[in-house]
């Protein structure tokens, strides 16, 4: 196999196809307006470099799970993470780099009155020194929620990285 499919093969290992039929209107609609605007607040949440508002946006056991561009994966607590997602916010700051997710193609797998299941593609672009707009990478999440006390919360997220970030994940 040809080193420059390797990216879309390991993606495509990773990608699940709905569970639900898909135009199905048995769900909870506000519910399914919540989860949508959960998984919207993080990028918003992420770019705007409000760390504490990003971080109440999952469960205190939340898994964060990543898949790298060379396949590697790794599994730790979202929470337990804490100081490299600050210093990954103020290496942003520091060098006036502007990120914005471009949130697109939301697919929900299943979703009941207390959990759901979405998929989701992004776009990461940044703005450096407010002159130059480039393309990071094209992202694709798996995010798991909870409904906890009448309020949606993410439980997983799986970050798969088409190629590598401009500052990698540690």
């Amino acid at each position: 196999m040809k080193n420059s499919l390797l990216p879309f093969v390991l993606l495509f290992t990773h990608i699940t196809f709905s569970q639900e039929i898909v135009g199905n209107t048995n769900f909870n609609v506000e519910d399914r307006i919540a989860i949508k605007n959960v998984i919207d607040a993080y990028g918003f949440y992420w770019d705007t470099n409000q760390l504490n508002h990003w971080l109440s946006l999952f469960t205190d056991d939340a898994i964060d799970a990543k898949v790298s561009a060379t396949g590697e994966t790794s599994n730790t607590k979202l929470k337990h993470n804490e100081a490299m997602y600050q210093a990954r916010m103020d290496y942003f700051i520091k060098n006036n780099m502007q990120r914005r997710h471009m949130m697109a193609n939301t697919l929900f797998l299943e979703q009941t009155a207390a959990t759901a299941s979405v998929e989701q593609y992004m776009t990461l672009i940044t703005t450096n020194s407010k002159l130059n707009t480039e393309i990071v990478s094209p992202i694709f999440y798996k995010f798991k929620l909870k409904k906890i006390n009448g309020i949606w919360k993410i439980n997983y997220r799986q970050l798969i990285l088409d190629k590598t970030l401009d500052l990698p994940l540690k």
